[in-house]
């Protein structure tokens, strides 16, 4: 059974369009990065405030939206430069920090990086981040060619590019290092235990010139240190976290009813569909440790996983039914055992995260916090 939501008021918060949300370490204050702004609402009743993006916002999004919290709850780092009214950079990009007054300082700048800066995947609570080079020259005005497109593990307050790959010499290597259109996007990151970084990256090549060329590429596992491995990109496709010190990945499958709509006349039902849509993959075994199976009914699927602070609990989106698509499960990561199920308003798909081991969803600027069953989290 559906669980009823606690609510935490934060206040009055405007967005401009879709939006992540991102919960301070410390639990205090919410950041959401709509496309123009950025807001920090502190969970104590203070008003929010709201502040420029200082970056670019067209086309950087979700989980790649280059904004993060520090470890330390009194910063933000971010990309900062110049933009047009479209959001589109229309210059060079350097990596800065917000801090909670507002002041913007900028980070010591990358010694030798090995191209143009386009984005960071920020790890989180922490000064680490996967940067992209050369690789977003489409999103500038007026566009910019991507000579040497490659992924970068980047310390931002030192200034430091720790290690580097070259995404056609390296990343693409496995399939010959095709030539073509170049698409990548790191999926997830981690910090291991032995302090290296370690990121679930998707990378493929297209043939602009010969569309009927097959595309080249697939998902890899890059490690700092080490040579990238080959992944089955099919079976593993989803919402993806890393647990167990990078060891094992949790995966949410992809699982939703199929059909057709039309826009001016009722639709028909859709087709049900049953199979995985959850799972703890051992990548040193390359085998799956458990599988979640249901049935999805409806339109539509409650994407989306993330782990507690300890990785002993995650929450992934549920099959949608019964006219439902916003369910969540609590699971232990272990087992794979539902332990709860918390349920978000009005269909929507919100950003999930723990604040240690309490579970919290957030959507348009609102949070729902979990101390225990039905429960809002009270602040330390």
């Amino acid at each position: 059974m559906l669980e009823s939501r606690p609510q935490a008021v934060i206040g009055e918060i405007r967005l401009t369009g879709g939006a992540a949300h991102h919960l301070s370490p410390d639990g205090r204050t919410l950041l959401v990065r709509d496309y123009r702004d950025m807001v920090l609402a502190p969970l104590d009743g203070g008003a929010p405030q709201s502040f420029p993006l200082e970056g670019p916002s067209f086309g950087v999004m979700d989980d790649d939206d280059s904004v993060g919290w520090d470890t330390d709850s009194r910063s933000i780092w971010l990309l900062k430069g110049e933009t047009a009214r479209s959001g589109f950079s229309t210059g060079p990009l350097a990596v800065a920090r917000r801090w909670m007054d507002g002041r913007v300082e900028l980070a010591p700048p990358l010694a030798n990086p090995p191209g143009r800066l386009d984005q960071v995947r920020w790890i989180a609570g922490s000064d680490l981040g996967v940067a992209s080079f050369d690789l977003r020259g489409g999103f500038y005005r007026p566009e910019l060619p991507d000579p040497e497109p490659g992924l970068g593990v980047i310390e931002a307050t030192t200034g430091q590019v720790r290690s580097h790959v070259s995404i056609r010499r390296d990343l693409l290597a496995s399939w010959g290092s095709p030539e073509g259109n170049i698409y990548c996007s790191v999926v997830a990151s981690t910090l291991m235990s032995d302090g290296r970084v370690r990121s679930l990256v998707r990378t493929v090549s297209m043939d602009a010139t010969h569309p009927d060329r097959p595309r080249m590429g697939g998902l890899l596992l890059w490690t700092e240190g080490e040579a990238p491995v080959v992944l089955p990109e099919k079976a593993l496709e989803g919402d993806v976290a890393f647990v167990d010190g990078g060891r094992k990945l949790l995966i949410r499958l992809p699982l939703k009813a199929f059909g057709v709509i039309y826009e001016h006349r009722p639709s028909p039902p859709p087709t049900p569909v049953s199979g995985d849509y959850a799972g703890l993959y051992d990548l040193q075994r390359r085998r799956w440790i458990w599988r979640l199976s249901g049935r999805s009914t409806d339109w539509g699927e409650g994407s989306g996983v993330a782990v507690s602070a300890s990785g002993r609990k995650a929450l992934v989106g549920l099959p949608a039914s019964c006219g439902y698509r916003g369910a969540y499960g609590l699971i232990d990561v272990r087992t794979g055992r539902i332990r709860q199920r918390l349920l978000a308003p009005n269909n929507s798909r919100p950003s999930l995260g723990f604040y240690g081991e309490r579970p919290w969803l957030a959507w348009g600027g609102i949070l729902d916090l979990y101390s225990g069953p039905l429960s809002p989290l009270g602040l330390p």
